[in-house]
């Protein structure tokens, strides 16, 4: 017997169940784990950095931008756009895949530019 969904919430019970930071907190975290335990580990200049491996493009046929994002709100019983869009607030940036919820490519960008040619980016925003 397959396992029975919980009630799906509607994307207004979904921002309101999201909106209290400690259902946010845990639904970040238990999702993460997934992604961790399915994304490629690459190493950067001895840092560990998770990636989906797809170059985030519509005519890449390989890319599926939230191959595991759909199923476990579906498994939380939440609206996946509300979701993502609390996300998205959370985080400050567009979630354009999933692999983003692990990592802040803007973040990476100064990082690798302090690093190779020794510039202090704090407080500067970098254009896309």
């Amino acid at each position: 017997m397959p396992a029975k969904l919980p009630h799906m919430k509607s994307a207004y019970m979904t921002d309101l169940h999201l909106s209290v930071p400690k259902h946010l907190k845990k639904f970040i975290y238990q999702f993460q784990v997934i992604l961790k335990r399915n994304y490629k580990t690459i190493n950067v200049s001895g840092e560990a950095r998770y990636t989906c491996s797809q170059e985030h493009h519509d005519l890449n046929p390989n890319w599926v931008p939230f191959r595991y994002f759909e199923p476990y709100c579906l498994k939380e019983g939440l609206d996946d756009l509300e979701a993502r869009g609390c996300l998205e607030k959370h985080l400050g940036r567009r979630i354009i895949c999933e692999c983003q919820i692990l990592i802040d490519e803007q973040e990476i960008r100064k990082r690798d530019l302090s690093r190779q040619f020794g510039i202090d980016f704090d407080g500067i925003e970098l254009a896309d």
